[in-house]
Parts: structure tokens; sequence; C-alpha cells
């Protein structure tokens, strides 16, 4: 498994019946037998085969030759018994069940846990050692109590942030979902509503050199040593030139989620509910999300190049940029998640089959602009 110390100390090896689906990526996850239906809405696929993997493996799971075929593991497990009165405390009842993420491969790698009773999904906790990531619990804590303080609907609530054990902090959140939820890839109404809400109630005019963005392009500046020569040159004259359209002036700036993607949100009772605001920034240019929305689903669901991402933005009618196509929009977004990514990565930057994409998307950009 991974990070076996963190997740042995979260539970033990004996109790209910778990199975562990792993995929090609390196995810993996533990799921109990027991409602498994209702287990299996931690489990978010962005491929066919996964997709199908989770409509129909609750009725075939029973089977140890299907199990097998699958490469599917069981185990024995159970909560922490620390860790379980917590989470009955916070959630105010006698009786949870979990399900297992183990989480993505990277240095920001934690484990979360969906929480729930029976058929009802009651919300998320995320676990980490590592005090950079325990940064992030705490930031998105902050983000958080911010928007519902500036009356944003349809997020999480916050419901503990803090220490569990010794070096262990966790994260505890509430959620909307249900069994009948459902996740898009496909922008809609909905989406652009969300997004506009965000600006609305969030919005600030701010110099330049005092907001989120500009502290982002200072440190993709700083850790460009990480970079390729090539696209240290691209990058940092890509900065100089968002620089001389924004510097010493006053800019109207708003929340950038950070990660809206189809898989960090999900539509219940024809509303869009939002979730992972652990990279939120709050004054950066608005309306960023679109951007990352677009290119994510374009490389994870789609399989596409940089050239085909490119070209499809260009010349086809896509409904999320039927408003307007922002050159200097889609080089903010693209030298911000750069940003992040080098920042979080540093030497490990370039793993990541992401890495080639966003800087020869930047590239396009550029050209075209």
């Amino acid at each position: 498994m991974h990070d076996k110390n963190l997740i042995s100390r979260l539970i033990n090896y004996e109790g209910a019946v778990f199975f562990m689906i792993k995929n090609a990526e390196g995810k993996c996850w533990l799921l109990p037998e027991r409602n498994l239906y209702t287990a299996m809405n931690i489990y978010q696929p962005s491929t066919i085969k996964g997709k199908i993997l989770r409509s129909y493996f609750p009725f075939f799971s029973k089977y140890q030759a299907v199990r097998k075929l699958l490469d599917i593991e069981t185990y024995k497990l159970e909560l922490n018994k620390l860790l379980e009165k917590k989470l009955k405390s916070l959630f105010d009842l006698e009786e949870i069940e979990f399900s297992i993420f183990l989480g993505t491969p990277s240095s920001h790698q934690k484990i979360t846990m969906q929480i729930y009773n029976g058929s009802k999904i009651l919300g998320y906790c995320k676990f980490s050692d590592k005090k950079e990531i325990i940064t992030l619990f705490k930031q998105e804590k902050q983000t958080l109590d911010f928007l519902k303080k500036q009356g944003v609907d349809q997020i999480p609530i916050c419901l503990f942030s803090g220490n569990f054990q010794e070096d262990i902090d966790f994260f505890v959140q509430t959620t909307k979902k249900t069994n009948i939820s459902t996740q898009t890839n496909k922008w809609s109404t909905i989406h652009e509503d969300f997004l506009h809400q965000l600006y609305s109630k969030t919005k600030q005019d701010i110099l330049f050199e005092k907001s989120d963005f500009y502290n982002s392009l200072r440190l993709l500046k700083m850790n460009s040593g990480f970079l390729k020569k090539q696209h240290r040159t691209l990058i940092l004259n890509a900065i100089k030139g968002l620089e001389s359209i924004f510097k010493n002036r006053d800019v109207n700036f708003s929340i950038f989620h950070g990660d809206f993607t189809p898989w960090n949100m999900i539509k219940e009772s024809k509303k869009l509910f939002v979730f992972d605001f652990e990279y939120s920034k709050k004054t950066f240019p608005p309306f960023l999300d679109r951007y990352h929305f677009y290119t994510q689903v374009c490389i994870h669901e789609k399989k596409w190049n940089a050239k085909e991402i490119y070209y499809n933005y260009l010349n086809k009618n896509e409904v999320i940029f039927k408003n307007s196509k922002n050159s200097v929009l889609y080089m903010s977004y693209l030298l911000s998640v750069i940003s992040l990514y080098l920042d979080r990565e540093k030497l490990y930057f370039y793993n990541s089959k992401e890495t080639s994409i966003w800087i020869d998307l930047l590239n396009l950009v550029i050209e075209k602009k």
C-alpha cells in the first residue's frame, strides 16, 4: 500500500472485508464489501474502463474469479479507535462507515476517507503527516470560512482542521453528494453560474504587485532554475509580457479555485457543488478556472496533445468559451499552473505527463497572440 506508515496509524488490519482497486497511474482505493455501492462514491475514474468498473463491480465483487481477473486484493480493516470516536463526534452519529482513497502519487499525496452511514454520505476527511500538506489543510479551512462569510453557496462546510495525534493532522468537511449525484465533463450554465457567483462575491480592486497572482509569477521566476533552458526562456518571456500589462496597475481580481475539474465537483438537484479548495487563491484574474477545466478535461479524458487542445480552443464552438477567448487569460492560467506544480515537484516536475502539454500550450498561445 501507499504510505504504509501513515495508513497503519489510521486503521487496524482486522475487522471488515475491504477490496483494493488499483489503476495504471498508481492510484489505490480501499472499499468495504458492505454497502459497496455507497463506498465507491470515493472512486472517481476518468477512463472508460474505470467508469465501467465503478458501475458494475458492486454486482460482481463477491466472485473471486472476477476479483482475480481485475487484480483486486482483499484486506480486513477497521478504523483506529481514537479516530473512530473523533469522527462519530464530529458527525454526531453512533455508527459510521468509511472508504479510502490513498492519494494521487506526487509530493502532495495524501489519504482521503469518505465517511457515510448506510446509503447516506456524510463527508470527507483528508490526512497527512507532511508539513506542507498540513499547511494546505489550514489554507483550505480559511478559504471555506471566507467563502461562507461572503455568502458563496454550494461549497462544503469545514467541520475540523487540526491535529489528530503526534505529527498527523486531518481536515474534515461536509458534502452534498448522494448515491444519485452525477459528474460531468460537459460545461453548462451551472458551471458558469458558480464561477460568476465566485467572482461577484469575492472580487476586489488591488494593486497588481500585492495580488496572489503576482506572487505566483514571482515564485515561478524564483524556481525557473529547475526548468530546461529552452523552457526557462519561453516562460520568463511570457512572465515579462504579462507584467508589462499589469505592472503598477490596480486590477479587479477574485478568488481562483485552482483545481476546478469534473472530479472536484458534483451535480446534485440541478446544482453544482464544488469542493477541494486546497489550491485556491484570493486575488487572481477572474475566470481562470474555465481554462483549467477545459485543459484538464482535454488532457485526462480526451487524451489530446497540446496542438489538438489549442486547435479545438481556437476553431470549435466550445460552449465554455462562447463569450470570450482571451489569450492573456489562457497565458495567465498556464503560467499559474506551471508555477504551482514546479514549486511543488521541483526536480520531479518533468515526471508528469501534463508538464510538456502545459508548456507546449503556452508556446502555442504566445505564437498566436
